[in-house]
């Protein structure tokens, strides 16, 4: 991560697909493109009010599973900015991994989610959203069949999935099935335990923004999303 305590950040607003976005700010984009950053982290309160909020639906109770945003679509936004104004620490935490560490954390996922109990117990609080890139019937058999989850994962990732495709296929889908539940709690606190020493760990105890390359590294939360950060995604 690259920490800067202020920078030129001009709000320059566009559209991708179906929602707005903002335009990245050239000198936040060099820190990525040239300095080779996977997250940026901007101490700034002022910048951080400056920012709209255009983020859209999340869960709010319960911790995210290690993702990337926007699995499925062709175009997206690859930057995603998170928003924090006020000071101390939140309820929950942000969570950032390089694939490699994603890789390992799928495992443990892999392994939850193969407990047939588990399963159901997860499927209680199953709820789908249309967002999602597989159909509501592949959804409902990855808790009610035991092939269903490996039936969504050749759904999304097609006749000739790559390697970075078909991890990000595979953690996305387990964060579609535990979005909302609460064993995403139990699951990530297994996740954050067994992977500590390899994940950049944002606890938000003081204001600013924190920028997240979405194509390079997938991020998560720790926790209830209390209070909501502000959430937008940039081109």
């Amino acid at each position: 991560m690259i920490t800067v305590d202020s920078c030129d950040f001009p709000i320059v607003e566009t559209e991708r697909e179906d929602y707005k976005v903002l335009v990245l700010p050239s000198d936040v984009r060099t820190l990525f493109d040239e300095e080779g950053a996977h997250v940026v982290r901007i101490n700034s309160r002022s910048i951080a009010e400056t920012i709209p909020d255009y983020g859209g639906k999340t869960s709010g109770n319960y911790s995210l599973l290690l993702h990337q945003d926007h699995l499925g679509k062709d175009k997206k936004a690859r930057f995603l900015a998170l928003s924090n104004l006020s000071e101390g620490a939140r309820e929950s935490v942000t969570v950032v991994t390089l694939p490699g560490t994603a890789a390992r954390i799928l495992a443990i996922e892999e392994a939850y989610f193969s407990d047939s109990e588990r399963r159901v117990a997860s499927g209680k609080d199953r709820e789908y959203d249309p967002r999602f890139c597989i159909t509501e019937a592949q959804y409902h058999r990855c808790f009610d069949h035991e092939d269903g989850y490996e039936e969504a994962v050749a759904f999304v990732c097609g006749r000739r999935p790559t390697v970075a495709l078909e991890l990000a296929a595979r953690l996305g889908i387990y964060g579609y099935l535990m979005r909302g539940a609460v064993h995403a709690n139990e699951l990530m606190q297994r996740v954050v335990a067994r992977t500590k020493n390899s994940l950049l760990i944002e606890e938000w105890s003081e204001p600013g923004v924190v920028i997240i390359d979405n194509d390079r590294v997938f991020h998560g939360r720790f926790g209830g999303n209390i209070p909501p950060l502000k959430r937008n995604f940039f081109d």
